[in-house]
């Protein structure tokens, strides 16, 4: 289901010969150690440390353990409900009739099963139990963000600071993967681990970028952004003319992880104020597996956001996934915009399709027929502006570039 970070692996095969797939899964070269080794389910520890299980089942038991070990736990067992009321029992193997006759309901896939029980397939990415199984059975579920719905990213790195990857190559990426537009946001000058740009090494770059844009004309349209530290007082870390010189900033945390929820929401909320900051970077700081978020009021935060037109980032690296999915709804509640990005070092591990599959991006709001949004993993269609300064924000056309205010939501 794409979630955020995976505990064990599960492998499921259809096989009416289990034997030499147990051997071969169970001696494979990265095994450590044979945990649980039978006919139908094998165990290993792999040398990473990840567990991993096999379940090996025949072709008609496939859908349902398909299904099981897809998950979520809270999606199966409302499908496991639905199913009773209907006058069946669902597990890993079959869909039962309870009437005691023990006949089985024949399912060639995942989509037959929801069929039998009266609803539309429902994908793995919004398999949470929250509120997809009832869009499933009103018609009313969302379509999902595709690689072609990403039109342009805000928020990547070139070796000008810490990135891999020339401006020249990082650009030249982007129009190959079909990009519409594309901004260029190295480290600024506070983030002397990542060699952040200093205002001349900004007048350099801008020169740069310039230049390519001329050569690359009609294209893709270049904008010259920094990823601007948040300092702890709010200030951003370059002086007014520098920041004129941009077209817009990305405002991000990078230090100061350990303030009081009052002073990091105080930081936040006088960053987005600025004119010149567009988005706001990687809202909560966290990094997945290393690094928990700060304490942040990130109602205020919306709020700031919502009244300054400031995009909250849904940060698609796989290590940060920040905004969190689940933080998705009030954020969109408090009137917020969304702007989805890979936070790009290099271009052959973030392409679009980079972002929208391993990015976890692939949600979109489910309708409950009542606020419009019963969960929220994506909001909106990837977001831009024809001039992305504050003082020039006209809606750009749908034909061209997916407003900001283009949201999938089902209501």
């Amino acid at each position: 289901r794409r979630g955020e970070t995976s505990k064990d692996i599960d492998v499921v095969v259809a096989t009416a010969a289990p034997a030499p797939i147990m051997e071969a899964f169970t001696t494979a070269p990265n095994v450590e150690a044979v945990t649980g080794h039978g006919e139908t389910k094998s165990s290993v520890r792999l040398r990473s440390g990840m567990a991993a299980d096999l379940r090996c089942v025949s072709a008609e038991e496939f859908p349902f353990a398909l299904l099981y070990f897809t998950g979520s736990k809270a999606h199966n067992v409302a499908l496991r409900g639905r199913a009773q009321k209907r006058g069946l029992t669902l597990n890993e193997y079959a869909l039962e009739k309870t009437d005691g006759s023990g006949q089985r309901v024949a399912c060639a896939d995942e989509a037959a099963i929801y069929k039998a029980l009266g609803l539309a397939y429902v994908e793995p990415e919004l398999r949470e139990d929250l509120g997809e199984i009832e869009a499933a059975e009103t018609g009313t579920l969302p379509e999902l963000i595709e690689e072609s719905d990403i039109q342009g990213l805000l928020h990547q790195h070139t070796n000008w600071s810490d990135g891999q990857d020339t401006l020249e190559d990082m650009v030249q990426a982007a129009i190959d993967r079909g990009l519409r537009y594309f901004g260029i946001t190295d480290h600024s000058q506070t983030a002397g681990y990542a060699r952040g740009l200093s205002p001349e090494r900004v007048r350099e770059q801008h020169q740069a970028i310039d230049a390519l844009q001329k050569k690359l004309g009609r294209k893709i349209r270049l904008f010259k952004g920094i990823e601007s530290d948040i300092l702890a007082d709010g200030r951003l870390d370059y002086d007014e003319k520098t920041l004129a010189g941009f077209d817009y900033l990305v405002a991000s945390v990078h230090s100061g992880f350990n303030l009081s929820e009052a002073d990091q929401t105080k930081r936040i909320v006088t960053a987005v104020s600025h004119p010149k900051v567009r988005i706001l970077g990687h809202p909560t700081g966290r990094l997945l597996l290393s690094r928990d978020p700060y304490a942040v009021n990130l109602s205020a935060v919306y709020a700031a956001c919502a009244a300054h037109d400031v995009a909250v980032e849904i940060n698609a690296s796989p290590y940060r996934l920040d905004l969190d999915w689940r933080e998705l709804r009030a954020a969109r509640q408090a009137g917020c915009r969304f702007s989805i990005n890979p936070d790009a070092h290099r271009w052959h591990r973030r392409g679009p399709k980079g972002v929208v599959d391993a990015g976890g991006c692939r949600q979109h709001d489910v309708g409950d027929g009542n606020d419009g949004i019963s969960r929220a993993k994506i909001a909106l269609k990837m977001d831009s502006w024809p001039s992305i300064g504050r003082e020039s924000i006209a809606r750009p056309s749908s034909s061209v570039l997916p407003p900001f205010d283009c949201p999938y939501i089902y209501s």
